[in-house]
């Protein structure tokens, strides 16, 4: 598109161009065929957008609305962040999350840990004494503390 139809574009869909600039308008269009093929399609466009615009008399507020709207903003400015936590439907999401995370726990050792080395293994974390039988050592040693620890998981796999 050539710069004279670029510049005048919105104000001929606006309707604001002025008689003389309107006919200079088409009389460029005429004189270019394949400008005013483009330009055909810069009006279809712009009637798709016609029922969306708002008139003078739509555009006006109700009374106090800004009023209403600037209440309502320092309103959730003063409320505290926290706030949020104190809600009904967060707490019962919460309490949700909790109660379906201890019955996957429960689950998991109902299902993984009914091995008879399970409570063994367990009373031996809590005690922090080896099982003999698994000969578990932790030091400093990375990888003896690994290979005990795979020792451990195998065996517990019998």
């Amino acid at each position: 598109m050539d710069d004279f139809l670029r510049d005048n574009l919105e104000e001929y869909l606006s309707g604001t161009l002025s008689d003389g600039k309107r006919k200079a308008v088409e009389a460029h269009l005429a004189a270019h065929p394949e400008a005013a093929e483009e330009w055909s399609g810069f009006l279809d466009s712009a009637s798709l957008f016609e029922p969306l615009r708002v008139g003078p008399e739509e555009a006006e507020q109700a009374p106090g609305f800004y009023a209403r709207v600037m209440e309502r903003v320092e309103e959730e400015r003063s409320t505290p962040f926290w706030n949020v936590f104190l809600r009904p439907a967060f707490v019962r999401q919460l309490v949700f999350a909790c109660l379906m995370w201890f019955a996957m726990l429960g689950a998991y050792v109902t299902v993984f840990g009914t091995g008879d080395a399970s409570p063994q293994i367990a009373e031996s974390i809590v005690t922090e004494q080896p099982l003999p039988e698994y000969n578990v050592r932790m030091g400093t040693n990375l990888l003896e503390n690994r290979n005990s620890m795979l020792a451990v998981l195998m065996a517990a796999g019998d």
